[in-house]
C-alpha cells in the first residue's frame, strides 16, 4: 500500500516560500552566498562560485536588486561592464559542450 500525500494548502506554500527566502537572506548576509548583478540577469552563487540560480530579470541598479531581495545594497556585486547601455550579452551555458 502506498501512502498518499495531501497537497499543501496555499498558506503552507506561502510559509515554505517565506522560510526559503529567509534562509537565503541569512546565507547572503552571513557571506555564504553571493549576489551579482549582470546586464541580463542576476546570479546567486555559493562557495567556489557554484551557481545556485540565475534569474533572467533586469534591474536598473544594485540598489533596486537589493530592495527586491530585501538585503543591503553592499551585499550586491555589480558585474555589469562600465558604460554599458543595458543591451544583453550572452553568458556561457554550463550545460553545453561548446560553452555556448
Amino acid at each position: 500500500m502506498t501512502a498518499t500525500r495531501s497537497k499543501p494548502t496555499p498558506a503552507q506554500r506561502l510559509a515554505g516560500d517565506q522560510a526559503l527566502a529567509r534562509a537565503l537572506r541569512n546565507a547572503i548576509t552571513d557571506g555564504h552566498v553571493h549576489v551579482t548583478l549582470f546586464a541580463d540577469g542576476v546570479e546567486i552563487s555559493g562557495p567556489d562560485d557554484t551557481v545556485l540560480v540565475f534569474l533572467s530579470r533586469r534591474f536598473d541598479s544594485t540598489g533596486a536588486l537589493a530592495r527586491f531581495l530585501r538585503i543591503r545594497k553592499s551585499f550586491v556585486t555589480d558585474g555589469r561592464q562600465d558604460g554599458e547601455t543595458g543591451s544583453p550579452f550572452r553568458l556561457p551555458n554550463p550545460y553545453a559542450t561548446d560553452g555556448r
